[in-house]
């Protein structure tokens, strides 16, 4: 009897575990709320100056950077494929913009009246317009390029609210 048990316990087993393998397996992206996209299944509906700012939030480093922070850094300039002299420009443009969104998060966080919101994003795109300008400014055509493909290519990696 107790095989017997066994047995039938194994083969429900699995068939559970057979039936889970073959199933489709859904991301948890799919069950996302209205008003997000997912850049894997629809890159172009992200924003440009959206992709530009969460790109240059990872790009930045902290005032003081740690050494890590700046292996970090340098690794994304060479995923990037930027030169030397490009890395060099970007650093500075990446130290512009720490700095501008910065005060602006700290505008918005030490306030204690309602946020305007219209505004608040209005002041954010012209801190990323402004660095946009920059980086096209103080690259090399082709670093400017480079920056440019790879903020196409890193949207299929954000999840952004519309």
């Amino acid at each position: 009897m107790k095989s017997y048990l066994r047995q039938a316990i194994l083969g429900i087993t699995g068939i559970v575990g057979i039936a889970l393998l073959c199933s489709p397996l859904h991301s948890q992206t799919s069950n996302l709320p209205p008003g997000v996209i997912d850049g894997s299944k629809t890159p172009e509906l992200i924003p440009d100056s959206t992709a530009f700012r969460l790109v240059f939030l990872s790009l930045r480093v902290p005032q003081s950077p740690t050494e890590g922070d700046l292996k970090k850094q340098e690794m994304h300039f060479k995923r990037i494929g930027l030169s030397d002299v490009d890395k060099a420009a970007a650093r500075d443009v990446l130290s512009h913009f720490h700095t501008a969104y910065h005060q602006w998060q700290t505008k918005y966080i030490q306030t204690s009246n309602p946020i305007d919101m219209t505004a608040a994003r209005s002041e954010r795109e012209a801190i990323v317009e402004e660095t946009t300008a920059s980086f096209i400014n103080q690259l090399s055509s082709d670093g400017a390029t480079k920056l440019a493909k790879f903020v196409q290519s890193a949207k299929v990696r954000m999840i952004v609210r519309e």
